[in-house]
C-alpha cells in the first residue's frame, strides 16, 4: 500500500493553471525538512515546537498596534506593552518626564508671553494718557491765550 504525502504549501503561492485553479505541488513549502536517514547514527532526538507560531502572532499583534499607533488610536505605551518591549516601565517614566517638562516649558512661554503683552498695554494706556494730557494741556493754553487776547482789547 503506497502512502500519500500531503505537503502544506502557503496559501497563494502556487502556481496556476490555465482556468486559474491552483496546482498541487506547485507552492511555497509551509514547512520543509531535508532528512538523510543514513547519515544519523546512534538514533534520532527530536523535539517538535509551536513556538514559531508564537513569535509570529507577536509580530502581527505589534504590526496591528503600530498602525492603530499611526492612525492615534493608541499611545506611546501601549504600543511599548504591545511590543513587550524591555524596561518599557522606565521607558514610559522618562516619557512622562519629558512630557510634563515639556508642558511645564510651554506654560512658561505663555506666561511670558502674556506678561510681554500686559507690558505693551501699560505703555499704551501710559502713552494714550499722557497724549490726552498733553491735548488738555494745549487746549486749556489756547483758552487762556484766547481769554487774554481778547481781554486786552
Amino acid at each position: 500500500m503506497k502512502q500519500e504525502i500531503r505537503m502544506e504549501v502557503i496559501e497563494g503561492s502556487e502556481q496556476k493553471d490555465q482556468q486559474g485553479q491552483p496546482v498541487p505541488g506547485t507552492g511555497t513549502p509551509k514547512y520543509q525538512y531535508i532528512l538523510n536517514m543514513a547519515e544519523i547514527k546512534g538514533g534520532l532526538d527530536l523535539t517538535v515546537a509551536d513556538s514559531s507560531t508564537v513569535s509570529v502572532s507577536k509580530v502581527a499583534t505589534f504590526e496591528q498596534s503600530f498602525a492603530l499607533f499611526q492612525a492615534g488610536v493608541i499611545d506611546q505605551e501601549a504600543l511599548l506593552d504591545a511590543a513587550d518591549y524591555p524596561n518599557r516601565d522606565e521607558i514610559i517614566k522618562r516619557m512622562q518626564r519629558k512630557q510634563q517638562q515639556a508642558m511645564q516649558s510651554q506654560m512658561q512661554a505663555v506666561q511670558a508671553q502674556q506678561q510681554t503683552e500686559q507690558q505693551k498695554m501699560q505703555v499704551d494706556v501710559q502713552k494714550n494718557t499722557q497724549d490726552n494730557q498733553t491735548k488738555l494741556q494745549v487746549e486749556a493754553m489756547k483758552q487762556r491765550n484766547g481769554m487774554l487776547l481778547g481781554g486786552a482789547r
